[in-house]
């Protein structure tokens, strides 16, 4: 089994972009765009927290937020 560190990791044991895009009835280019940000959107959480489960790999919410990388500032001064 893979060592599920992040959100990155998480949507590749998943079984990657296409397959969470299927599952959660989105484009998977958006998926691919949490994963090179690794930061998976708090709408869809729930769904796949019970994906995970499925999987042998269960994460909730507590997990997701402590994995959540800090989001980059925006340099308003230029």
């Amino acid at each position: 089994m893979k060592h599920i560190v992040d959100h990155n990791s998480l949507i590749s044991h998943l079984g990657g972009a296409p397959k969470i895009a299927e599952f959660l009835k989105i484009k998977p280019v958006n998926v691919r765009q949490w994963m090179l940000r690794n930061r998976i959107p708090p709408e869809h959480w729930q769904e796949l927290s019970a994906l995970s489960s499925e999987s042998g790999f269960a994460v909730d919410a507590n997990w997701l937020v402590d994995t959540m990388p800090p989001r980059k500032a925006v340099d308003v001064a230029a």
